[in-house]
């Protein structure tokens, strides 16, 4: 199983981990209940994020200037079939993603360990609660919105959704009130 800052096959899918980390048949939700190895991925990630983009950036420059021209006069050839980017077209798309993906999973990385660490049992004042949100154990936002449509969410998926959720209720200026463990296997 890939990482979950997976630039393979999440390329250009916005918002979302690899779908090995979500399918209840492999084990990426199992492991990602387990605090030492979220701990351990939260770590990994960042020794690995200050470098990766710089990397990354280094290698499709590389490709750029090694093979852009054959790339692009191939390209040319097979144009009867419709117009074909550039590979620069392609740099450029490569960097896009980065800039867009890198802030998203350096947020849903660190969720990760709220989600393990973040046990507050305190009870929110009555009417605070202006929204709710349900993360699955692997970080992913599985529901967001009014208390009312979370409790028919947490009914309606009780049985469907095996695992062990988390659930927050938000404050009017976005402060988590409080944070529970729900649907436990």
């Amino acid at each position: 199983m890939g990482p979950l800052w997976d630039f393979d096959s999440t390329f250009k899918r916005s918002g979302e981990w690899a779908s090995v980390h979500r399918i209840q048949q492999f084990y990426g939700a199992a492991c990602f209940s387990r605090p030492e190895l979220v701990q351990e991925y939260v770590d990994l990630w960042r020794e690995v994020r200050p470098l990766l983009q710089e990397r990354v950036k280094a290698v499709v420059d590389s490709l750029c200037t090694n093979y852009g021209e054959a790339v692009d006069s191939s390209r040319v050839l097979a144009a009867r079939w419709g117009a074909l980017p550039t590979i620069a077209d392609n740099a450029k798309a490569v960097e896009d993603w980065f800039a867009e993906r890198i802030p998203w999973l350096d947020e849903h990385i660190e969720n990760l360990l709220v989600v393990q660490s973040d046990s507050s049992m305190t009870a929110a004042p009555m009417g605070a609660v202006q929204r709710m949100k349900v993360y699955a154990a692997d970080g992913r936002l599985c529901f967001e919105g009014t208390p009312d449509a979370c409790a028919k969410w947490v009914r309606a998926t009780q049985t469907s959704v095996p695992g062990a959720y988390i659930l927050r209720s938000i404050g009017r200026n976005g402060e988590v009130l409080r944070t529970e463990e729900v649907m436990k296997r």
